[in-house]
């Protein structure tokens, strides 16, 4: 599925971001990856929920806070961040999942979760704890939806979405006692 290869590179991009800060051609290239694979996210979650909503519609609307540029800057587009977007075009004209295509959807789902979690590392190295937090709700509600999707096959999954409520608690315990954090996580 090509949405799963966009969404393998990105998370590459986030990674390579993440210990690279100092290199702004990398920081612009995770920045551009995060919105196109913000792209995927939404088609996923109207392609499964629709216009009823759920635990993708909410990850997504955690996710795109947390991916969005500072000062809401637009970065220019790579070939990575055009075939995210191609993918989520395909994704969004798709009208249904069909059973075979289950797996599939779990895999971008745990793959999704994983870049989310790559976010939030990387909105933590630049000091913005409130898109850190919104990225580690995005990634427990994802964690959710998996497991509402797999069943009981998704144990490990279960031990994901106690880590990332940790996480959550802990960005919030930071966000809510460091009076320094709480300044940079508004201002930006």
């Amino acid at each position: 599925m090509a949405a799963q290869q966009a969404v393998r590179r990105a998370d590459e991009d986030l990674q390579q971001a993440s210990s690279h800060l100092a290199d702004p051609a990398a920081q612009a290239s995770a920045q551009a990856a995060a919105a196109s694979a913000g792209e995927v996210f939404g088609a996923l979650s109207w392609l499964v929920e629709r216009k009823r909503g759920g635990p993708l519609h909410d990850a997504t609307d955690h996710y795109s806070r947390a991916a969005r540029g500072q000062h809401r800057r637009t970065v220019r587009g790579t070939a990575h961040t055009r075939s995210a977007r191609t993918a989520a075009g395909a994704l969004a004209g798709a009208r249904l999942v069909k059973r075979s295509e289950t797996r599939q959807l779990l895999s971008l789902l745990t793959q999704l979760t994983t870049l989310t979690e790559s976010l939030a590392r990387l909105r933590e190295a630049h000091g913005r704890a409130a898109q850190a937090q919104a990225a580690r709700r995005a990634a427990e509600q994802l964690a959710r939806a998996h497991l509402l999707r797999a069943g009981p096959a998704a144990a490990p999954v279960a031990a994901a979405v106690a880590i990332a409520r940790v996480c959550v608690e802990s960005a919030q315990h930071r966000l809510d006692n460091d009076p320094a954090a709480r300044a940079t996580s508004r201002s930006r």
